[in-house]
C-alpha cells in the first residue's frame, strides 16, 4: 500500500509535470524539424535535461528508459553539429518510441 502511495505522489507531485513539460519542449523541436531547421540547441539541451530527470522515476514505462535516454542523446549529438537530417532521424524515432509506450493505454 506505501508503495502505490508513494508511486500516486511521484506521478501527481513530480512525472506528470514534467511530462507536461517535455512535450512542450519536444514539440518545439518537432516544429523545427517540421519547418525544416534547426531545433534551438538550448532547447534540445532542455529536453535532454527533461529526459535525465524522468528516466530517474522508477515505475513508468521503465523498460523504455535506456532507448528513450540514447535517442534524447543522438538527437543532442546531431543538433550540436548541425546534423539536419540526423535531428529529423532522431524525432522519427523519439515519436515512434512515444507511440509504442503510449499504445493500449488510451482508447
Amino acid at each position: 500500500m506505501i508503495a502505490s502511495l508513494n508511486r500516486t505522489l511521484l506521478a501527481e507531485q513530480k512525472f506528470r509535470p514534467l511530462k507536461k513539460m517535455m512535450q512542450q519542449t519536444f514539440a518545439r523541436i518537432n516544429q523545427s524539424v517540421q519547418a525544416e531547421i534547426l531545433p534551438e540547441k538550448g532547447v534540445v539541451s532542455e529536453f535532454v535535461a527533461q529526459v535525465r530527470i524522468m528516466v530517474s522515476y522508477p515505475g513508468f514505462n521503465d523498460e523504455a528508459y535506456p532507448e528513450f535516454l540514447s535517442l534524447s542523446e543522438a538527437l543532442a549529438a546531431a543538433s550540436a553539429v548541425g546534423d539536419r537530417e540526423g535531428v529529423k532521424e532522431s524525432v522519427q524515432a523519439l515519436v515512434i518510441l512515444q507511440n509504442r509506450c503510449h499504445e493500449g493505454r488510451y482508447p
